[in-house]
């Protein structure tokens, strides 16, 4: 992922999960539109943020190095990079 590709995806609307439907309403649907129900379901779960104490402690880090770098004088800043 490139850095345009990140920032697409950090800044891009959430995806919104379709309605619940039915067992019974899903046995009634097409096997096309079970297919879509099932894509927009799984397109709405993989947008879904999921924070963990690495995430935490990952961005604390990265927002404590950040602060420091801009204190720095312009041209002996320290160059942050993530991979």
């Amino acid at each position: 992922m490139d850095a345009e590709m990140w920032h697409h995806q950090a800044t891009a609307a959430t995806v919104v999960a379709p309605q619940p439907v039915t067992a019974a309403d899903l046995d009634a649907m097409s096997p096309l539109g079970r297919s879509t129900y099932a894509d927009a379901v799984r397109a709405a779960l993989r947008a879904q943020r999921v924070s963990s104490p690495v995430h935490n402690a990952t961005a604390t880090a990265i927002d404590r190095a950040l602060e420091s770098a801009l204190l720095e004088p312009p041209g002996a800043r320290t160059i942050l990079a993530l991979s």
